[in-house]
């Protein structure tokens, strides 16, 4: 088993022995399944010794001599394996294995042998995570595309020729020198340590000498978190980098630092637990990232000011909250009806207008928040929106169609958008919320006229 799995590749199936917190004297074989994209399942088989009760786990055993009624429902739950918040194991070599939510939808029993499945949130390798404090210190995590975002790398490629006797030029030597200072630290607000660290590890082949150098970002919390805190800052951060790219970024991988995991000079990458998560998206990378035109911005546009970026993104998760979770629900890969990508990004706007004016929990006027994303926007922007009297008519009406469906109505009003008409508005909108974003991270005004860069644009065929 590798004890650090990439939340990317199909794992060879793990096989150990696995048991309840405090009861490792009832443990019982398993197999643990690890499919990119999919939620690690573990699979289980055992002999049944008690007879008929152990074809009914989840039933609370009558006591000696009684009898044990299953009626309706009752039934299809006694068959199930209650929920288990920790399961704990250990693969055929010893390494210790914690599942993190298991959870039993499947089930197959006979007088002679019980089976289930356990679906699990995440899997943890090297360690058995406390049940009463499952906290941790810190996080190592890699997304989609960081290296080509960060722009680092641990090699150097120098080559020497020479001419031969006929003139021809002949490779001598091929030198590749490691750098020396592989982290970048970075002094984020609310971390007691951060930084970029680019690893990097050699592997032979018969024929074959490969070099591998990969970008990872290092965090230590200024205290503990637990591990659904941990997941939520992780989302965040994809969050960042999915705005800062223009994708849709998944983590590639995550590691979990121990509660106690203290700095030293010099130990600091610490070593920490391998984490097995399910990718919410494809197994690789939805678009291909070749240069700096790709992103929005890049680290090294921000590098100078990079932890005044990441505090002012923090409190954007706080005072723009809606805005984020309407923006970036209309970025992941899912099919959305133009109407309502139409609605999450003018709800976007309005959150938008309410978080520049105090964070105001009253109603928005729709002709408020579409003057205030219009005027809000820049000059170049605010051309390609048009005149902002029907930038403001088309919003509000739009808003009011696709939100109650009564009149006015495409068929009744031009400034009700519908079909083409209405992907186009939809492409405004993200303009102008993505502007707004950057903007308020304070990145540099030429990464920002970028929101709206012709490469972004659709581009229609009609047919007709």
């Amino acid at each position: 088993m590798s004890r650090k799995p990439l939340l990317t590749h199909d794992q060879t199936p793990i096989t150990g022995m696995f048991w309840l917190p405090g009861d490792d004297a009832n443990s019982f074989p398993g197999t643990l399944h690890l499919k990119a994209g999919k939620n690690a399942k573990l699979v289980t088989q055992q002999f049944n010794y008690g007879g008929f009760l152990n074809m009914f786990p989840g039933a609370q055993r009558p006591a000696k001599g009684g009898t044990l009624r299953l009626e309706s429902e009752a039934f299809n739950e006694a068959r199930r394996l209650p929920f288990h918040p920790l399961l704990y194991g250990h693969d055929e070599h010893g390494e210790e294995i914690t599942l993190i939510r298991a959870s039993s939808g499947s089930s197959r029993s006979t007088l002679a042998m019980s089976s289930f499945e356990f679906s699990c949130q995440g899997v943890v390798f090297g360690a058995h995570v406390d049940p009463k404090a499952m906290k941790f210190g810190g996080i190592r995590l890699r997304v989609d595309h960081l290296d080509e975002w960060v722009g680092r790398c641990a090699f150097q490629h120098h080559s020497e020729t020479y001419a031969d006797d006929e003139g021809k030029k002949r490779l001598s030597k091929i030198t590749i020198p490691v750098a020396r200072d592989l982290a970048v630290p970075l002094g984020l607000p609310g971390y007691r340590s951060s930084q970029f660290f680019c690893a990097w590890s050699m592997s032979y082949g018969a024929q074959r000498f490969e070099l591998n150098g990969e970008v990872y970002l290092d965090l230590l919390f200024e205290k503990s978190l637990e591990w659904n805190e941990v997941l939520e800052r992780a989302h965040r951060w994809e969050w960042f980098f999915s705005l800062a790219t223009r994708d849709t970024l998944d983590l590639s991988y995550l590691e979990l630092y121990p509660e106690c995991a203290e700095v030293d000079a010099g130990q600091f990458p610490l070593e920490g637990y391998g984490v097995w998560l399910r990718r919410r998206n494809s197994a690789d990378p939805l678009h291909p990232k070749r240069g700096d035109h790709d992103f929005h911005f890049t680290y090294s546009d921000v590098a100078s000011d990079f932890a005044g970026v990441i505090g002012r993104w923090h409190d954007l998760e706080t005072s723009w909250e809606a805005v984020l979770h309407r923006f970036f629900a209309t970025t992941a890969p899912r099919d959305l009806w133009m109407n309502e990508e139409f609605l999450f990004l003018a709800q976007a706007v309005e959150s938008m207008h309410r978080g520049r004016n105090g964070g105001s929990k009253q109603n928005t006027d729709l002709n408020q928040a579409a003057k205030s994303a219009w005027e809000g926007a820049p000059p170049e922007l605010q051309a390609l929106l048009g005149p902002k009297k029907d930038f403001i008519n088309q919003f509000r009406k739009t808003r009011n169609y696709w939100t109650h469906y009564g009149e006015p109505s495409p068929t009744t009003d031009a400034d009700v958008l519908d079909g083409t008409a209405l992907l186009y508005f939809n492409e405004k909108l993200r303009f102008v919320v993505e502007a707004g974003l950057l903007a308020a991270l304070g990145v540099p005004e030429r990464c920002v006229a970028k929101a709206w860069s012709d490469q972004w644009r659709m581009r229609l065929i009609d047919f007709s």
